[in-house]
């Protein structure tokens, strides 16, 4: 029998809370949370990988590109771990071993493979996505897991531009068909659809345990629609959400005093007003001296101070600082109300002109108070604007179909976001902007195309900047603020992160409220 001391039992009790306490976490299964996030705007397309507005960050969700790219600009590695060009129109990419598709599909060049045919099929031709890749010639398998892509023309933007791929089980999608995939769609992304909600307004995703960016402890995400930045507000100040993105500035204050944090995230894009000139027959705006007149006449700097309370600053260009193409050079147009009369007088319009602008408001932080503000500065010049509010739908059916309707101008922003390369935003102020123009002028298309295959990155530059001076000069919109993002979150939320295509959801952690 064996025989215990009295300090020998003493020490076994003192240690004995210690190891139930082990017993019960080890038989406890890890701690896993709800994420519960207020978005602005609804995501219209649901899951279809190959339309453009999939919108609240749905895309970094539910699917990877074959790189990805940072708030930074940085292009860095996603399904693609390295890669490097072998010749001006052929690219190789290792890509990532063990990745999965949602159901449970492994990953290899050959499905990559698949996917580029199917871009380049003529059943593709209405898809965004087919156009994003149209300059690609073919796509093979070197080895399971090396992809090489061949391009119809130099392309210096691939590793960018791939970067907005939507990989997808290509396979799944023709079983499922094009609706029915958009409902569950099987990517690669760290979460997957459990129920979009009525018209996409109230999204739930699951976390997928075979996904290679494996979440921390939010096993759930619950995005809500609330398209009013001041209920987005008022619902994480009561607690029925965690995160509120897109907020206007002015509420910066009252969440920092309820104990929120807040994030203000520099975004390379500028807010702006297209000038329609396409389809415009006897436009005032069709005159460059008209254009430049509606930039002189807005006082950019009373938005950007007023309105944005200095947290977004007025725009010089198409492009922000750290973007490739940025002209340091260029100074913003200034606020001189006499000269845009003075011009607008030369034009041959001493008394101004009537226009309508449709404006779709909730896009950015203050943007309803700015377009308001706008109006009211083109009618001290004599421009009496007829400010029309579209509905996202509506706007967006107009953008993509270049059906306007006897709008003269509208919202629209220039976004370097997906790529951090003016090219794409300038080619969309172009005569062949797809999938439908609203801007030309020959000049700025020439000095685009001068840039478009320059392999050489410091000559790459050069021509960018001089073919964003050349559409500043052109005036294609009303140039306003460089934009920002305002977030807000409960103080518990940890590891918030964006890329360019949004919200790093696997990098959030949710710790135990006090």
């Amino acid at each position: 029998m064996t025989i215990f001391t009295n300090f020998e039992v003493n020490a076994a009790w003192r240690w004995f809370p210690v190891y139930a306490a082990t017993l019960v976490m080890l038989s406890l299964p890890a701690r896993t949370e709800v994420l519960r996030l207020a978005v602005s705007t609804p995501a219209l397309t649901k899951g279809d990988p190959f339309a453009r507005y999939t919108g609240g960050s749905v895309k970094s969700a539910l699917f990877d590109g074959l790189t990805q790219i940072s708030l930074s600009g940085d292009v860095t590695p996603a399904i693609a771990v390295q890669w490097t060009a072998l010749s001006d129109t052929e690219w190789v990419f290792r890509l990532r071993p063990g990745v999965q598709f949602h159901n449970g599909v492994p990953l290899t060049a050959a499905s990559l493979v698949a996917l580029f045919d199917y871009l380049r099929s003529p059943e593709a031709k209405k898809d965004w996505m087919a156009q994003l890749v149209a300059n690609v010639k073919s796509a093979r398998a070197i080895d399971a897991l090396t992809l090489s892509i061949v391009t119809v023309a130099p392309d210096p933007l691939l590793p960018r531009r791939v970067s907005e791929l939507n990989i997808v089980d290509i396979a799944a999608w023709r079983k499922a068909g094009a609706v029915a995939f958009s409902e569950n769609p099987v990517g690669t992304g760290p979460y997957k659809i459990v129920s979009w909600g009525p018209n996409a307004s109230n999204i739930q995703f699951a976390a997928v345990s075979t996904a290679w960016r494996q979440k921390n402890n939010v096993d759930t995400v619950e995005m809500k629609v609330l398209t009013d930045g001041t209920r987005r507000v008022q619902a994480l100040l009561s607690g029925e959400i965690d995160v509120a993105v897109n907020l206007d500035p002015d509420g910066v204050e009252l969440l920092k005093e309820a104990g929120m944090k807040t994030m203000v995230l520099p975004n390379p894009i500028v807010v702006g007003i297209g000038l329609k000139t396409v389809g415009a027959a006897q436009s005032p705006i069709l005159d460059v001296r008209v254009r430049r007149a509606l930039n002189y006449a807005v006082n950019k700097t009373a938005i950007s101070q007023q309105i944005l309370n200095g947290l977004m600053p007025v725009a010089s260009q198409g492009a922000t600082p750290g973007v490739t193409g940025y002209n340091p050079e260029l100074a913003p147009y200034a606020f001189d109300p006499a000269k845009a009369r003075a011009l607008l007088s030369e034009a041959g319009y001493p008394n101004g002109f009537a226009m309508v602008m449709g404006v779709w408001t909730g896009q950015v932080p203050g943007d309803a108070q700015m377009f308001q503000q706008v109006a009211q500065d083109l009618a001290q010049v004599g421009v009496r604007v007829e400010l029309r509010i579209l509905p996202f739908p509506d706007f967006s059916r107009r953008l993509l179909s270049g059906s306007w309707q006897g709008i003269d101008a509208f919202s629209i922003n220039w976004s370097s976001r997906s790529m951090f390369d003016a090219l794409p935003t300038l080619e969309g102020y172009s005569c062949g902007r797809l999938p439908a123009p609203f801007f030309c002028d020959p000049d700025v298309d020439r000095a685009i195309a001068s840039a478009r295959y320059e392999m050489n990155p410091t000559l790459r530059q050069r021509k960018l900047q001089a073919a964003m001076a050349t559409a500043v000069a052109s005036a294609p919109s009303i140039f306003l603020v460089n934009y920002a993002d305002v977030v807000a979150m409960r103080p518990n939320i940890k590891g918030y992160e964006v890329r360019s295509d949004g919200i790093l959801f696997e990098k959030i952690s949710i710790e135990p409220a006090h």
